[in-house]
């Protein structure tokens, strides 16, 4: 079995997206049901949210761990108001 990474398996969906167009709605509207046409399922931590830019491409918002969980005592000494967060964006464009 092949695993990809999560940006791989982004860049499959764009790919796809890019000649089918019912795809490229699936993409824009549920990217977790995208990527599991993919044959790739996120984790449960894991957000990604699509938008359309104003040139036509594909804008990628995704944010980690969003689970609710009690921080240990360790990760408490390290952050000042609460659990931390990571967002990265992504945009491709189609021509």
């Amino acid at each position: 079995m092949i695993t990809m990474t999560l940006q791989e398996a982004l860049a499959a969906a764009v790919a796809r997206a890019g000649t089918d167009s019912g795809f490229r709605e699936v993409l824009v509207t549920d990217v977790a049901e995208a990527l599991r046409q993919q044959g790739y399922s996120l984790d449960r931590t894991v957000e990604v949210t699509a938008v359309v830019t104003e040139t036509n491409g594909i804008r990628f918002r995704i944010s980690f761990d969003r689970s609710p969980r009690q921080l240990s005592d360790a990760e408490l000494d390290g952050v000042a108001g609460g659990a931390a967060a990571s967002v990265e964006v992504y945009e491709v464009g189609f021509g």
